[in-house]
């Protein structure tokens, strides 16, 4: 609706110097909310237009849409456009001036305006518009909210923290207590006059005694004081207070008042008494082997660490026994972990038994116990003592209606001639055990020299491995497989020699057994499977043809989850074809867990590899489990080529296998031929492939790319 001209010379100086000096922002809309005036405040402060003249004809709805526009990764940049046209139709709708808290999104941040409109009539009184002012009250009313968040945070916080707060007259004797207060104590607000008097009762004679002794001090030192105590309610529950006093003086100085607080530190108490309990637990467990409850190796060096420190007072000797269960092993593969735990509770109740109460007997895991013997005077009674335990040990034990028997190694060091400290010691008893269970086991030796050096070549063998795998001291070597009727190269194993820098190279039955025992095998493994596959890469490249590279994989590597993505990464890193790999597991070590292997190596044939048993013959594999298997290969382990033709159980053994083979249409090959007999015995009986050195020793590198030249 289009109004007349209303403006008059007065009118119009008038609107100009408010609008030029009021800081509120002034409006004049008609009845469809399109603005007939606005002042400078308003345009800049709310609308955003670029002179007063802009919005004239234009409504809020208008430069809201507008702002967003110009801001549409900020869809909440401004939002009071719609909230001013509904409050205009509010007022027109009511007839009647209206105030208004609006508020909304501007420029980015929150503003809080107080709005007043009021209908705007002709000269016959019919609504034609509104008219309005408006003053920013952000500061204000953000002020607000935060005195109002705050001030509910406070009763929350004291709700919630469970505070009560007292006053107690110290002429009279009278209590006051909030409401909290008597919340915690449980009593009723009618019914219950608190004193000091009664208040007693709440309190043992103790927390009684410990109240008037803070109270005096109080009011003697002018000071604020704290101090817990337990309330016994009427109840029957136990409430943890922790209570802060102060004392009021009159003009004479004399204390007439104290004021306080108690707080309800309940679940505090509660929540440090479980802590506790759970510390005792977790440093009981710490010190202790769960399964037999016998100190473990903590408990047992610091035990060790204090005996010697006595030893050493007293010029006394100790005797540390080291000491591993023979043949429990086999106990605990064939009877399974239950039975073998339970053997474990029984031998180690049976020698602690056996022990004097100042001897400390603990397990360091598996079947390894070892005992602290204080206070020796000759080497006989150790032996006395050994030799006690070892009947006690070898007693039959009974078990789900299996009769055990079991014997025990032990190896023992002394204080002060093999040892000064509890690391010493119990070294040292570890490598005479090992020299016991050398001597044919159930049976104890006495440390000497001889040992100390056997371990420390064992240790610096391990630390120099570590090193050679990190300087490339490894390389892999190549056993070639052929096919004896044609001398044709079928195949190549991969093989390890160690290059040391100082002794030269060395063979892989000096750091095998290190690698297997320390756990580097798999780190051994996985360099070499990467070397390798790069060399076989690079004879491709060369354009040599090359044949099935068969690789050993170690029981851990099969173990483990992570190797099939360890392998597939090697491959692809070298650009190599799974076809061309062969990889060749032990019989024994797929049998530990026949079930198990047979998921794993199915995941792996699955990735395109072949599958070979390697030494097979010298494990225990059963038909049933052997047909399913995903193999393609057999290997016919040395042991049993070395004495063919001659020797006759050897001759049935390889003729089973390879008749085995043929059932299962599986291929088979030997290795350690080094013969023509035994090459004419395996061709003989159906065996067409072999490796040995009558084919040709492990090859280099260079030596193996020589042959592979060769046999194109």
């Amino acid at each position: 609706m289009i109004l007349k001209d209303i403006s008059s010379e007065y009118s119009e100086s008038l609107v100009k110097l408010l609008s030029k000096n009021l800081p509120d922002m002034l409006w004049v809309k008609d009845i469809e909310g399109n603005y007939l005036y606005a002042n400078e405040a308003i345009c800049n402060g709310l609308l955003m237009a670029k002179d007063t003249n802009e919005p004239i004809g234009k409504n809020d709805v208008f430069f809201a849409t507008r702002e967003r526009e110009k801001h549409k990764d900020n869809p909440t940049w401004h939002t009071f456009g719609e909230l001013c046209f509904n409050s205009d139709l509010e007022v027109i709708a009511k007839n009647k001036p209206m105030r208004f808290e609006e508020y909304g999104n501007v420029k980015g941040k929150m503003m809080y305006l107080e709005v007043n409109k009021a209908p705007f009539y002709d000269d016959d009184g019919k609504i034609i518009g509104t008219v309005g002012s408006g003053r920013d009250v952000t500061d204000y009313k953000l002020t607000q909210i935060a005195l109002e968040e705050e001030t509910h945070k406070l009763n929350e916080s004291q709700r919630i923290g469970n505070i009560g707060t007292w006053e107690i007259d110290l002429i009279t004797g009278l209590a006051t207590w909030s409401d909290t207060l008597y919340r915690i104590y449980g009593e009723d607000k009618e019914t219950y006059t608190p004193s000091v008097k009664a208040l007693a009762k709440f309190l043992s004679y103790e927390d009684n005694k410990n109240i008037r002794n803070s109270v005096k001090k109080c009011i003697r030192n002018h000071s604020i004081e704290e101090m817990p105590c337990t309330v016994n309610r009427r109840d029957g529950k136990v409430v943890h207070l922790l209570t802060r006093s102060e004392a009021i003086y009159n003009d004479e100085g004399k204390a007439i008042k104290l004021l306080g607080s108690s707080m309800d530190v309940t679940a505090e108490v509660e929540l440090k008494n479980v802590l506790k309990k759970q510390k005792e637990n977790f440093e009981y467990q710490a010190n202790h082997d769960i399964l037999t409850k016998l100190p473990n190796r903590v408990l047992f060096l610091d035990r060790l660490k204090q005996s010697i420190y006595s030893a050493k007072r007293s010029n006394k000797k100790i005797a540390v026994l080291f000491i591993d269960l023979d043949h429990f092993k086999e106990i605990n593969d064939s009877l399974g972990h239950d039975i073998g735990d339970g053997v474990l509770i029984g031998i180690a109740n049976r020698m602690k038994n056996k022990l004097r109460d100042s001897d400390t007997i603990a397990r360091l895991g598996g079947d390894e116990f070892c005992v602290i013997l204080n206070n020796i005077n000759e080497i006989s009674d150790i032996a006395k003592i050994i030799e006690e335990g070892m009947r006690v040990v070898e007693e039959p034990i009974l078990m789900n209606e299996h009769v055990l028997h079991i014997g025990m190694s032990v190896g023992v060091s002394m204080y002060p001639e093999d040892g000064q400290n509890e690391i010493e010691l119990l070294k040292n008893a570890d490598a005479a055990m090992y020299k016991a269970k050398a001597n044919g086991r159930n049976t104890y030796w006495f440390y000497d020299e001889s040992m100390t050096k056997d371990a420390t070549k064992y240790l610096i063998l391990e630390t120099a491995m570590r090193k050679g795998l990190k300087n490339n001291e490894f390389l892999p070597y190549f056993q070639p497989q052929v096919d004896m009727e044609t001398n044709s190269l079928v195949g190549m194993e991969l093989l390890v020699r160690w290059q040391h820098p100082e002794k030269g190279l060395i063979s892989p039955s000096e750091f095998i057994p290190i690698a297997q025992k320390t756990g580097l095998i798999v780190d051994l493994d996985r360099y070499l499977l990467d070397k390798s596959l790069a060399l076989l890469s690079s004879w491709k490249k060369a354009g040599l043809k090359t044949v099935k590279l068969s690789i050993n994989l170690v029981a851990k590597n099969l173990e483990d989850s992570s190797f099939c993505d360890v392998l597939i990464d090697i491959i692809k890193k070298h650009d190599c074809d799974v076809s061309d790999l062969e990889l060749e597991v032990t019989e024994g070590s797929i049998m530990k867990n026949p079930e198990s292997a047979i998921v794993k190596l199915n995941n792996l044939k699955n990735l395109g590899l072949s599958i070979a048993i390697d030494d097979f013959g010298t494990g225990y594999s059963s038909l049933s489990y052997l047909k399913k298997f995903p193999i393609s290969k057999l290997k016919i382990d040395r042991s049993f080529v070395m004495d063919i033709p001659k020797d006759e159980d050897d001759k049935g053994i390889v003729k089973t296998i390879i008749g085995l083979c043929e059932i299962l249409k599986i291929d088979v090959i030997a290795e350690g031929v080094e013969t023509k007999e035994q090459t004419c015995f395996l061709l003989e009986n159906g065996c067409k492939q072999a490796q040995g050195f009558l084919y040709s020793k492990p090859l280099s590198a260079q030596d193996m790319f020589e042959y592979l030249k060769a046999s194109c």
